[in-house]
């Protein structure tokens, strides 16, 4: 009977003290696998390609899982006044049409920069810029959207300085 009583309280002491072992999780766990998962993008060729586009904000886009920035223009990020108007507006450009991207070989917080284009010739960028809803980057255009700026964006966008 004292065997058991030993065995019994050897098995429970087992289980409190040495038993299946819990570590505490910390709550950024899976926020470093997922930005261990997360690839950088490092395109092979920044040869042009095409398909279908799913808009992220007014001036970056993904094409292929692959995201895009558009080159040259700075629209408002959806946090910004009219941030959320530029991207609807994006997508209005875009919606059910096969975007051309012509990638400039840099990229930019893992986007690849590029001019992207619709309905064969209709520059994005451009036609955001026409409508408003972003800016050109003169430092990096040297004003080549310029000319396409309205009074009314320059008003709502301020412009950025590099």
């Amino acid at each position: 009977m004292e065997l058991l009583y030993i065995l019994g309280i050897a098995i429970l002491l087992f289980v409190l003290i040495g038993g299946k072992q819990s570590r505490p999780k910390s709550r950024h766990t899976s926020v470093t696998r997922k930005k261990k998962l997360k690839a950088k993008i490092r395109p092979v060729s920044f040869e042009p390609f095409s398909g279908k586009a799913h808009v992220i904000d007014g001036d970056t886009i993904k094409v292929r899982g692959l995201k895009v920035r558009l080159a040259d223009v700075n629209a408002p990020e959806l946090d910004m006044p009219y941030g959320q108007k530029a991207k609807w507006k994006m997508v209005s450009i875009c919606k059910g049409k096969t975007v051309r991207v012509v990638p400039n070989g840099e990229t930019s917080y893992d986007r690849i920069v590029a001019t992207c284009y619709v309905d064969g010739n209709v520059d994005i960028g451009a036609e955001l810029i026409r409508r408003g809803l972003a800016r050109d980057i003169p430092v990096f255009t040297g004003g080549k959207y310029k000319h396409l700026e309205t009074a009314a964006g320059r008003a709502r966008i301020r412009a950025i300085p590099y």
